[in-house]
């Protein structure tokens, strides 16, 4: 027999069940690292956006007036005519109010047919809720508590309609808006980066109280709650359009307020509402000079009042 003949080996018509099995995992690890790729590539292309639509207000309120409105609704309500939104700014009905409550006006009542506006500039991308409303809110400082002699909180906003009209600590040092989740109005449970506690706190609790409060409505979920905030972007209710840096950015706390429906700047109304997001790193804010940037989940508390600090306090 020929040598040729016996070194002859039957040539195979299929893949073994191993090289299968590996090929499948080579691919699957493959398709998971670009679906990974992709999703950040678009997680990046929202925070651009966030921080492009956050830019616009902090140049928008380069040309704000400064001092009391009487005249139109929140801070973003009046930012829209320097945000190429003049048709809409027309069409925001004139209210005269008689007092600056701390967390609402007792004459306004929101108007359905402005709510209903969809004003992109004031939306994140990232957030995902199907709302209307605004993500991006007025800081009103570092205190739950804002004090009477203060002028109010010590943020560089006296109201929600009232832009401080000198911030001594210098307008690079100072944040003027964040952004904030919205509320999913569908959701029956609570959710304590996006919902509101009205917590009913002793008028005169301290800051210590109020942080307490909100870390153990975490672990506590509320059963009575808000899950409409920042769904109106010209109403005044802290619920909706402000929030303070008491807490961290993504701190893990809930927000709470202690009676949201009354009050002044003089009764004290007290509050936490913290800045949150979906954005990977933290949450982007814009300072008094226009500048904006990405402030990290982790920064020292202690800055980040420092941060929402326009005057030092009395």
């Amino acid at each position: 027999m020929p040598l040729s003949i016996l070194n002859h080996s039957p040539r195979r018509s299929a893949f073994t069940l191993i090289e299968l099995i590996i090929s499948f995992v080579i691919v699957s690890v493959l398709i998971s690292l670009l679906l990974m790729g992709v999703s950040s590539v678009r997680e990046s292309s929202r925070s651009l956006t966030c921080q492009n639509n956050l830019r616009q207000l902090g140049l928008a309120y380069q040309q704000l007036p400064k001092g009391k409105s009487r005249t139109m609704g929140s801070i973003q309500a009046r930012l829209l005519p320097f945000l190429e939104q003049t048709w809409v700014a027309n069409s925001v009905p004139p209210i005269e109010l008689t007092t600056f409550g701390l967390m609402c006006d007792r004459v306004y009542t929101p108007k359905d047919d402005i709510d209903s506006t969809s004003i992109s500039v004031f939306q994140c991308p990232s957030d995902g809720a199907t709302a209307l409303g605004t993500n991006y809110r007025v800081c009103m400082g570092p205190d739950a508590q804002p004090r009477a002699e203060d002028g109010g909180g010590r943020g560089p906003f006296v109201s929600y309609a009232e832009a401080r009209t000198n911030i001594p600590r210098g307008l690079s040092n100072v944040v003027s808006f964040a952004e904030r989740l919205r509320s999913n109005s569908s959701n029956s449970y609570f959710q304590s980066q996006r919902d509101i506690w009205f917590a009913g706190l002793a008028s005169n609790s301290s800051s210590d109280v109020y942080l307490t409060a909100s870390e153990l409505a975490v672990r506590h979920p509320p059963k009575f709650f808000y899950r409409s905030c920042g769904h109106s972007w010209y109403s005044q209710l802290a619920v909706f359009t402000a929030y303070n840096h008491l807490a961290g950015p993504n701190s893990g706390g809930t927000a709470l307020v202690q009676n949201p429906w009354g009050g002044s700047v003089v009764e004290g109304l007290g509050y936490v509402i913290p800045s949150t997001s979906n954005h990977s790193a933290g949450v982007n804010v814009a300072r008094c000079d226009g500048s904006v940037s990405l402030v990290a989940d982790g920064i020292d508390v202690l800055v980040w009042r420092a941060l929402g600090t326009a005057i030092d306090g009395s």
